[in-house]
């Protein structure tokens, strides 16, 4: 933490009565993230699904994470100032750590602490390299396809419905881990 003082003093120029104030002001650092992770470091496009994860600490709790990506392989230096902008995968929320899938491509992956007065700090938390999926061109390589494309779109609709059911309320946070886990 950083203070500042700031003085003001003001004179009356009619009776040349004087006064003045000291004014400190405490300016708190931002969260200390500890560590970030994600796994797997490789994976199929929408079939994968990859944990990220981050820890900090900070006086001013509580802490919120968000988790994006940014396309492309970024260092720690130049994550902060991408000028396309993070995209976000899951908004903050008191969790420190999501779960998702993503497109084909490269991508690293940014979490963002944020403290309950707004201070906030981004830090990449790995790369991930995300294969296209596979696609055959025999006739029950296409069945076996479209059979995975069923499976997918059962699990999309499943975890969207579990999504609204959290969202709502009406599952305790204490419940909403084994909520997750029976939508995957």
């Amino acid at each position: 933490a950083n203070t500042f003082q700031i003085s003001v003093r003001v004179t009356d120029a009619t009776t040349k009565q004087t006064s003045s104030i000291l004014i400190n002001l405490i300016a708190l650092d931002v969260p200390s993230v500890s560590s970030t992770s994600i796994a797997p470091l490789n994976g199929s496009a929408y079939a994968t699904i990859f944990l990220a994860s981050a820890d900090a600490t900070s006086i001013n709790i509580p802490l919120h994470y968000s988790f994006g990506y940014l396309p492309g392989n970024h260092s720690s230096d130049s994550a902060g100032s991408y000028k396309g902008g993070v995209q976000v995968l899951r908004s903050f929320a008191p969790r420190n750590s999501a779960s998702f899938v993503l497109s084909p491509g490269n991508f690293t992956i940014i979490a963002t602490i944020r403290d309950v007065l707004g201070g906030y700090i981004s830090q990449p938390a790995g790369m991930v390299a995300v294969a296209p999926p596979a696609h055959s061109t025999s006739a029950s390589g296409a069945g076996e396809n479209c059979a995975a494309a069923i499976h997918a779109a059962a699990n999309v609709r499943t975890m969207i419905e579990s999504a609204a059911v959290l969202a709502s309320g009406e599952v305790p946070d204490d419940d909403i881990c084994a909520e997750l886990r029976l939508t995957l």
